[in-house]
């Protein structure tokens, strides 16, 4: 599934406007209103983000786990 029909997929049965859409992602409305329409790439900004999400993942993993191996003892 590209990635215009999987922001559409949230927005469009909340009935959420472009801009409020841009705004809870944090991008600009030009900026989400191109990736929507398929005119603009996903560019290093999107990498940024994934890698960003990436990083959360792994700290929850550790927090997680710190947490149930200090139980142990």
């Amino acid at each position: 599934m590209q990635p215009n029909a999987k922001i559409r997929m949230v927005h469009e049965p909340k009935q959420w406007f472009q801009k409020a859409m841009a705004d809870k992602m944090g991008m600009s409305k030009n900026a989400y209103t191109k990736i929507a329409q398929q005119q603009g790439k996903l560019s290093a900004e999107t990498d940024k983000l994934q890698m960003a999400v990436a990083q959360l993942k792994k700290k929850k993993f550790f927090l997680h786990n710190k947490q149930t191996s200090s139980d142990k003892y």
